[in-house]
């Protein structure tokens, strides 16, 4: 991990960090090199860096599409998100992942605070490091699509957090990937507390099949900053999910040319997550027994200004007039607008030089686009 300005900068002057100055810092870049195990052909690879922040919101992606030479050893990834400007990145703790055909392969933390720390262990930490526990329950989720698999992963890893700060409890719970699909594993040392999972997992999973998150049930005594925290974060969470599955859905309607239903879809894996997992519960209760033990609208002629921009293709002109008004509105998400706006100009970028192919390339116009359109119908 490094720090660098909108074009980058050469291997020879890179300072890689764990902690960066945020007040100083303009991009983050990450670097991945890869090992090249197909050497007898020329081929090429897509691969998406994300950037989260520490309550698992993505703060950006970027996609690099490398093309590999007959013989070549391996390739070097560098990816960078953030702005030219200073300033632009909060303190907090990140992490970026690298995802190639929707498998996680690595992943690594890093800090934003008010001084720089030089990082001397350059090592991603590689998804396959560690092996799942098969010595507690498990539950195998066959039924999941290869390209879900990692937005529906990401939903169910926060339930553990959901527990914590709803119920006031840890529980011990993981997900993993495996060739299958899923894998959860879910361990409790009473019937009682297999009973209290099973009805925590049927409201988690309740906020996803309804797309919003309703009246959450807590235990204890919490505090209501914390209860409005726990909210936005699920909220987060459920938007995620919605988002890579419309995401899906796009990709398949421009390669195939159809529309599928994607809301139903979602609905059914719900319902096999949930029987599998309820299932699993009560087999392990049966056991238990027999051993005896603010919203703020957007002007509406803006509104309209946007979408006719965006229907005669001046998408750069929609940038602009958004930044414009800035002031003008509240609540205006100005860094995710300057986020996409990096995308669209890395992608003309890449067009110019004929560095991407061109249904690649439609295909992340019309990511840029939607997500433009989102931005303006939900502010």
């Amino acid at each position: 991990m490094y720090e660098g300005p909108y074009d980058d900068i050469p291997a020879s002057e890179r300072v890689y960090l764990k902690q960066f100055d945020g007040e100083e810092t303009r991009y983050v870049y990450a670097e991945a090199k890869f090992n090249n195990l197909i050497r007898n052909k020329q081929w090429q690879f897509e691969v998406f860096l994300k950037f989260y922040n520490d309550a698992r919101e993505l703060k950006g992606q970027v996609i690099r599409l490398h093309k590999v030479e007959k013989n070549d050893e391996g390739a070097i990834i560098t990816a960078g998100w953030g702005s030219n400007v200073k300033g632009s990145w909060r303190k907090d703790k990140y992490s970026v992942e690298v995802i190639y055909m929707d498998t996680l392969l690595a992943s690594k933390t890093f800090h934003v605070g008010s001084t720089l720390l030089e990082d001397h262990d350059f090592d991603f930490d590689l998804a396959h490091k560690k092996e799942p526990d098969r010595s507690s329950p498990h539950i195998k989720l066959f039924q999941i699509p290869l390209d879900l698999r990692t937005a529906f992963q990401q939903y169910l890893l926060f339930f553990k957090d959901y527990v914590r700060e709803s119920k006031g409890k840890e529980i011990s719970y993981q997900v993993n990937q495996v060739s299958e699909g899923l894998e959860i594993q879910i361990e409790a040392d009473s019937e009682d507390s297999f009973f209290d999972l099973k009805t925590y997992f049927d409201e988690y999973l309740d906020f996803a099949r309804k797309s919003f998150v309703g009246v959450i049930n807590v235990e204890g005594d919490p505090q209501p900053q914390q209860i409005d925290l726990l909210r936005m974060r699920l909220e987060q969470q459920v938007n995620n999910l919605n988002m890579e599955i419309k995401y899906k859905d796009l990709q398949i309607c421009m390669l195939e040319d159809k529309i599928k239903e994607t809301v139903h879809e979602k609905d059914r894996l719900l319902a096999t997550i949930e029987k599998a997992v309820v299932s699993r519960i009560d087999s392990r209760i049966e056991e238990i027994q027999s051993n005896t033990i603010q919203i703020v609208s957007l002007p509406a002629q803006l509104r309209r200004d946007c979408k006719e921009l965006i229907k005669v293709d001046k998408i750069d002109e929609v940038f602009k007039l958004l930044q414009e008004h800035e002031n003008d509105v509240k609540n205006l998400e100005i860094n995710d607008i300057i986020n996409l706006q990096y995308q669209w100009n890395s992608l003309n970028k890449e067009r110019r030089l004929n560095q991407i192919s061109y249904d690649l390339a439609k295909q992340h116009k019309s990511f840029i686009v939607n997500s433009i359109l989102s931005i303006i119908d939900k502010i």
